[in-house]
């Protein structure tokens, strides 16, 4: 009995082991988006980083996302908000939304902000932006998903983005400098 719970826990030890052993690489890049308001800094941070792929992109599990850019609206409250547009490829077996596959935060400062809802296209209409994440996929298909987050104050908007289940480690994040 001793030697089977010696196994395992040698056979446990070296799981973690390896597991920690890889280490992630990090590239960075600096650019304007579209509409020349928003300077970028992208980081991905993966156990298997493609060199070919924008640093700002790339699969985590089994889902393909690009955060792509980020506009200045008002939510309900009229409060300053940023909307982070990502695009959302569900690559699994099952039919999944954003918000049920993927962990999207905001941090300004180094401190996490809140996200919100009721941001509108414009005042003539009640259709939230944000409604895009929790709409399901089926396999194989890809949709432009749109998050909002209340703004501290016009920092720098750092943007994670994680498998909710995240055993790797492995994650996407884009640096969205406000003007």
């Amino acid at each position: 009995m001793k030697k089977i719970l010696l196994m395992l826990a040698l056979v446990a030890a070296l799981a973690t082991t390896a597991a920690c052993s890889s280490t992630p690489s990090t590239e960075t890049e600096s650019g304007n988006d579209s509409a020349g308001q928003a300077t970028t800094e992208q980081t991905q941070t993966t156990a298997e980083n493609d060199s070919s792929a924008p640093s700002d992109n790339g699969t985590l599990g089994d889902y393909t996302v690009a955060i792509k850019d980020c506009t200045i609206a008002k939510n309900y409250e009229d409060k300053d908000c940023v909307v982070v547009t990502f695009d959302f490829t569900n690559n699994s077996d099952t039919n999944q939304s954003f918000e049920s596959a993927l962990s999207a935060q905001a941090f300004q400062n180094g401190v996490q902000i809140d996200t919100t809802t009721g941001v509108y296209e414009n005042s003539d209409s009640y259709d939230d932006i944000t409604d895009s994440s929790l709409t399901n996929l089926q396999p194989g298909a890809t949709t432009e998903v749109k998050k909002a987050f209340v703004l501290s104050d016009m920092s720098p908007v750092d943007v994670e983005v994680t498998e909710w289940i995240n055993l790797s480690n492995d994650k996407l994040a884009k640096t969205f400098t406000l003007e």
